[in-house]
């Protein structure tokens, strides 16, 4: 009798979800930690990144299946004959979510700014002319060559061909910023942002950000979903459990993959990323690039880069991308060449080699110890290690200085081979290293007037400069990106390289169940009760 009970009370409840998800569609993502800031010239990190992309647009976007540029703000864009000059043609039902048309002028306001506080992804305009000098402080903004030709027409003229552009400007950095916000701070989550995106913000509440359809969006046809919800849940056993009952319908963050009551639900791709160590350029004697590479010819790289211990080691910095040449790294180990590099440096043997200091996140610090044991057992190098508790305390740590050998992931913001050898330019906003070189800059330079092969070909000689000339990094792995959700029943999210995946094109499928049988979803269930079904 009681279970005939239970039963009923299930149908019931089943049956009144089903009627509300016929009244409004709703979509929850776990993402974590929880923002500390959405303004998204300012966002640097990869949770905050994945919120943007809900609330802002560029001029263009990316598509959800292959991040190919698609027209976002611009409905489309004519280049000349030698990719040097571009005109963006802005839509006329282009809106801010207070109502406020977009213009080329918020383009050029928004972007001008950025250029002039150095903010982190301004060196990528440097493509622009006038626009490095600018951030220089060496010419004034008449000089920067972003017109607003009209209110919807944003002119762009470049210092060499550079139809690449395309693959960076769907960046959230390069969104319209509107003229009410003050863009010189971070914003922290409020529904008082003015965005332009498919979604705006309804209301905060503790470790959740609910969002609605922004009603001034250009695009009629999207999103489909009509409410989204960003919890940002640490505690791994809620987040599954939400998960299992089909609560929580995307977890990127806050997994454990043990607990997944439907295994077809994990997904795993290659992405754009690589873990790498790096050296402080600003510390003698890790400044010198003979002490590094005497040091990087120390390790045995088959037991650092095991298989057994990483997905996809690597020893390169830029993953596999099409048309890019494949370059080698340091791969093997050469003690006698090592040593040669030491006593050249003045440090025979390694005597005279300071104290080494390594910043790292907690959990990490045995991996270090394994890293750098064969200094202390080769050379005598002393070691140690101080962890960090947050991101934020480590990167400011960085920033600071005063360490000798740190190690990041680095995710591609967008998929050009820039995206990691820009972190290495000396007026890089993103050079965690401090490093700088005039040959490599000068690589740099070349290679972005050129375009198409002849573009990447001297790109790869730029990052075979970095890691086997001056070895100012020391590349360890390729990431894998693992997600949890079930794409028999979620349309529009497909895995790809950067780990984006756009909300606007996200829906849930017609449902394919049999006839007289309803799904429930409760999210205080076990992952196998809340898979189960009520026949009747």
């Amino acid at each position: 009798m009681r279970k005939i009970q239970y039963a009923i009370a299930l149908l019931i409840l089943s049956l009144s979800i089903t009627l509300l998800g016929a009244e409004e569609k709703v979509f929850s993502a776990n993402i974590t930690p929880f923002p500390d800031n959405l303004n998204p010239q300012r966002i640097d990190r990869v949770n905050e990144a994945n919120i943007a992309i809900a609330l802002y647009e560029g001029l263009v976007s990316y598509s959800p299946a292959d991040l190919k540029p698609l027209p976002g703000v611009a409905y489309k864009w004519e280049w000349n004959n030698g990719y040097t000059e571009i005109r963006f043609f802005i839509r006329d039902n282009a809106f801010f979510s207070d109502g406020s048309p977009v213009t080329a002028e918020d383009f050029k306001r928004s972007w001008l700014y950025m250029i002039r506080e150095g903010l982190t992804y301004a060196s990528l305009l440097d493509v622009i002319e006038g626009a490095k000098e600018y951030r220089e402080k060496k010419v004034d903004d008449s000089q920067v060559k972003i017109t607003a030709e009209s209110d919807k027409v944003l002119f762009l003229k470049l210092k060499h061909p550079a139809p690449y552009i395309l693959s960076f400007l769907g960046h959230q950095a390069f969104v319209p910023i509107n003229s009410k916000m003050d863009i010189s701070k971070k914003w922290q989550p409020s529904k008082e942002i003015i965005c332009n995106g498919p979604y705006m913000i309804e209301t905060i509440e503790k470790e959740k950000i609910i969002m609605k359809k922004n009603p001034y969006y250009w695009d009629k046809e999207y999103p489909k979903i009509e409410k989204l919800i960003i919890t940002s849940y640490e505690d791994r056993d809620k987040v599954m459990r939400l998960f299992n009952g089909d609560v929580i319908h995307w977890a990127p963050d806050g997994i454990d993959v043990s607990q997944l009551a439907n295994r077809k639900a994990l997904i795993i791709n290659p992405l754009f990323s690589t873990t790498f160590y790096f050296f402080d350029a600003r510390m003698e004697p890790w400044n010198n690039p003979d002490v590094r590479k005497a040091l990087a010819l120390l390790v045995d790289w088959s037991d650092a880069r095991n298989p057994q211990k990483y997905f996809f080691p690597t020893a390169t910095l830029v993953p596999s991308i099409p048309g890019y040449p494949e370059i080698e790294g340091i791969t093997k180990q050469d003690k006698t060449k090592a040593m040669e590099l030491l006593e050249k440096a003045g440090y025979a043997g390694g005597k005279g080699l300071p104290e080494m200091i390594i910043y790292c996140m907690e959990g990490t610090e045995e991996e270090f110890q394994q890293f750098t044991k064969v200094w202390k057992d080769e050379i005598g190098l002393k070691v140690t290690i101080k962890s960090f508790s947050t991101m934020k305390d480590f990167f400011s740590a960085i920033e600071q200085g005063g360490y000798s050998l740190s190690s990041i992931t680095w995710l591609g913001d967008f998929p050009d081979p820039m995206t990691f050898l820009s972190l290495w330019q000396s007026t890089s906003g993103l050079n965690y290293a401090h490093y700088s070189s005039e040959e490599y800059d000068k690589l740099i330079e070349e290679a972005n007037k050129k375009i198409g092969t002849e573009r990447l070909s001297m790109l790869a000689e730029a990052e075979k400069f970095l890691l086997e000339k001056d070895v100012i990094v020391l590349p360890i792995s390729n990431s894998p990106a693992i997600n949890l959700i079930d794409l028999d029943w979620i349309d529009g999210w497909y895995p790809n390289p950067l780990d984006l995946h756009p909300f606007k094109y996200i829906d849930f499928m017609e449902s394919t169940d049999e006839q007289g049988v309803i799904k429930y979803n409760l999210s205080n269930m076990s992952g196998a009760e809340s898979r189960n079904r009520i026949y009747f």
